[in-house]
């Protein structure tokens, strides 16, 4: 049988709560804490059965899709073609972190939407979404969490097959510092 014992640091985080039969220890956070980690970087991957910390950035915001307090939305209804425009730039000396792309065409459309969104300076690399042709009355969403360089913005470029179009997008992104 394990046996439970409790290790507490001055600010309550990074606990050891009991020890397996083997005598390893289990590692557990307190409700709240979360593992902090700077923009741009990758955690560690997580092997089976084993602990996952949760994350935010170096502020204490935890990334949650969706979730974040800082999560921003852009917004937008097209008529035709885009051609390789920025359409979110962060601030001076910033980064943004890509969390979701949606699209819908509208119904009535009489051309197919292509479209590309993804981060450059000063071209589109396709990174955060990309399909090639999406008809009339239907919705399609990328969900690619990535984050740009410093100052690099999100850029979308949409083509249409011959024929009119309607349709919206929606790209979430939050800013965090370089």
């Amino acid at each position: 049988m394990a046996d439970n014992i409790t290790v507490l640091d001055s600010l309550g985080a990074t606990k050891t709560i009991a020890t397996k039969d083997d005598g390893t220890a289990h590692r557990q956070r307190m409700l709240g804490t979360a593992l902090a980690v700077a923009a741009g970087s990758s955690p560690a991957t997580v092997a089976a059965a084993a602990y996952a910390d949760p994350v935010c950035d170096t502020h204490g915001f935890p990334y949650v899709n969706t979730g974040h307090p800082n999560l921003k939305t852009f917004r937008e209804r097209a008529t035709g073609a885009i051609s390789n425009v920025a359409k979110v730039t962060p601030g001076s000396g910033k980064k943004l972190k890509h969390v979701g792309t949606w699209l819908r065409t509208m119904n009535g459309n009489t051309a197919d939407v292509d479209m590309q969104v993804g981060f450059g300076a000063s071209s589109n690399d396709a990174s955060l979404y990309s399909h090639p042709g999406i008809a009339g009355d239907r919705v399609d969403k990328s969900e690619v969490v990535k984050t740009g360089a410093a100052d690099e913005p999100i850029r979308v470029t949409a083509a249409l097959t011959s024929g009119v179009a309607t349709f919206d997008y929606i790209i979430a992104y939050v800013e965090v510092p370089s």
